[in-house]
């Protein structure tokens, strides 16, 4: 059996249709209580079951997709600019505003869908920011004009497929959730995949959605997500083709 372990804060709907099509389970622990596809459950794994940690901090005894040391080290962005450092191309980081040069983008260490980010274009919004929010635990990165975007979906050592950003004159990235009305779907060119993958295997992360960013002279990695937005049928595909693949190897 397939188990997915999911936490209470985090959405499911998205990936509800991945589930269903590898007729796998939902699996929650609330309190000290598990729940099995909504089911307050005692728990009992066999050999040939896996669970796929999809953001859950919590730990069972079962072959597990993503540990939770991986989804720690990449669900807190700070944390994982820390670690990425000096291992692959990212955004000059800072992590005290008064050290960041403007333009940069300031988020907090844990956000979601491209949501809760602040474009900073000149010292006077530095000093506003800085006066205006409590920033512990923020960090600022680098403004870049990316030409590409791309999400990327790795799994294990390999890229298994891609969205690519289709931009419009003029826009500035803001990490978007996906939409296939917006972005395409292909296999990432070789630079853009070796960097989803370094970046995935740095934070130890097995299954996951990386996004890079290509500018006129860098392939850059933005951030891996540990709970990615399955949209489309192609992801649903590569996701259940690759957990499949581990389940019938046990």
């Amino acid at each position: 059996m397939i188990y997915f372990l999911i936490s209470r804060g985090h959405k499911t709907q998205d990936v509800l249709r991945l589930i269903s099509h590898l007729e796998a389970r939902t699996l929650q622990k609330i309190g000290k209580d598990f729940y099995v596809s909504g089911k307050r459950n005692e728990l009992e794994f066999f050999d040939n079951d896996i669970c796929v940690r999809w953001g859950a901090k919590y730990d069972v005894d079962c072959r597990t997709i993503n540990s939770l040391t991986g989804v720690m080290n990449a669900s807190n962005k700070r944390k994982a600019r820390q670690l990425l450092e000096g291992r692959v191309d990212i955004p000059k980081t800072w992590y005290d505003i008064k050290e960041a040069r403007v333009p940069f983008i300031a988020r907090p260490s844990t956000h979601t869908h491209g949501r809760n980010f602040i474009v900073v274009r000149n010292e006077r919004d530095q000093r506003t920011l800085a006066a205006r929010k409590r920033l512990n635990g923020w960090y600022f990165s680098e403004l870049l004009n990316f030409t590409e975007e791309y999400r990327v979906y790795v799994g294990g050592d390999k890229a298994l497929g891609a969205w690519k950003k289709q931009f419009k004159p003029g826009e500035l990235r803001a990490n978007r959730a996906i939409t296939n009305l917006e972005w395409e779907f292909l296999m990432p060119p070789e630079d853009v995949a070796k960097i989803a993958v370094d970046a995935a295997q740095v934070l130890g992360i097995e299954l996951s959605g990386v996004d890079v960013g290509v500018t006129a002279d860098r392939v850059v990695l933005i951030e891996v997500n540990t709970t990615p937005r399955i949209s489309g049928p192609q992801v649903i595909q590569c996701y259940a083709n690759y957990i499949n693949g581990c389940f019938l190897s046990l």
